[in-house]
């Protein structure tokens, strides 16, 4: 399991972030930097982070996944057309199939099943429709699931913006249209969940907060060996208000030597919030949801 636990944080509970997910120049979503002061409500902090942390842990590729598969079964042996590039098979053409299935664009459709293991990935930029409803792919869905017996890996893959009226969306995170890109992988054993490891972003959240950013959150359960709280995970998230201002929540724990260490009288769901180098006091998680 250990060699999936990715790297150590830059910076201890009581430092200022080093530059964030969030933060990052490079970053398609940042916005011009800014001096004025810093005034951020903590509740509001408090209540969109929670939402995205319990949100994000539960995001799943099926709505996608659904959608793709009912339309795709219109294609017949001419249309699309299929290439393959090493173990990749992908369509690229603009075709209408004999059962009124169009296709347009590039996609790329794989079920790939190997010894205990399994990966489905449906991506592309592309629109499937048939009369009555269409799906626009500018993204891809990824679920990979292995079992060695003892503990059960899944890892979900979601990045990228899917329009679509299909039936399979509806009441899902596609039908409220949030931008993804977020990687997630559990492992289990029988009902225990010993670790989750998330990165990546939500984009066009409701609520006082558009954008929340995971910077490799990983909670651990000390059933796994490789931990001892489960209160509050090691990483950061950090999150873009409506001013324009980010705010970074730092947890406790650590990674040191592919375990997650947490200081002495910390294990208690709360983050350290900073605004740049300003200190901002603490905010406090339930993760209920991701154990």
């Amino acid at each position: 399991m250990s060699p999936l636990l990715l790297g150590v944080f830059a910076c201890t509970p009581d430092e200022a972030p080093a530059t964030s997910a969030l933060t990052d120049p490079s970053a398609p979503w940042t916005v011009p930097a800014t001096t004025a002061p810093t005034d951020v409500p903590l509740p509001d902090v408090a209540q969109g982070v929670q939402d995205a942390l319990d949100r994000a842990v539960r995001f799943d590729p099926e709505p996608v996944l659904a959608a793709y598969r009912d339309l795709a079964a219109g294609a017949d042996a001419a249309c699309p057309a299929f290439y393959t590039d090493g173990e990749v098979r992908y369509w690229l053409d603009q075709c209408t199939a004999g059962s009124g299935t169009t296709f347009d664009g590039y996609g790329v459709d794989l079920l790939q099943a190997y010894p205990g293991a399994s990966v489905e990935t449906v991506g592309g930029v592309a629109t499937v429709s048939r009369p009555g409803t269409s799906l626009a792919l500018d993204g891809a869905v990824q679920r990979a699931v292995s079992d060695d017996g003892a503990v059960v890996t899944e890892s979900l893959y979601v990045a990228g913006t899917f329009d679509t009226d299909h039936p399979a969306v509806a009441g899902t995170w596609v039908e409220e249209g949030v931008e993804p890109d977020l990687y997630l992988t559990r492992y289990r054993a029988g009902n225990t969940v010993l670790a989750s490891i998330l990165d990546g972003s939500l984009i066009g959240l409701s609520g006082p907060l558009p954008v929340v950013a995971f910077d490799q959150v990983i909670l651990v359960d000390p059933a796994a060996g490789i931990g001892d709280c489960d209160l509050e995970p090691a990483g950061t998230v950090s999150a873009l208000g409506p001013d324009g201002r980010w705010v970074d929540l730092v947890f406790d724990p650590v990674l040191q030597d592919d375990v997650v260490v947490t200081p002495p009288g910390t294990c208690d769901g709360c983050a350290r919030a900073w605004a740049g180098p300003e200190a901002l006091g603490e905010v406090c998680f339930d993760f209920g949801a991701w154990r």
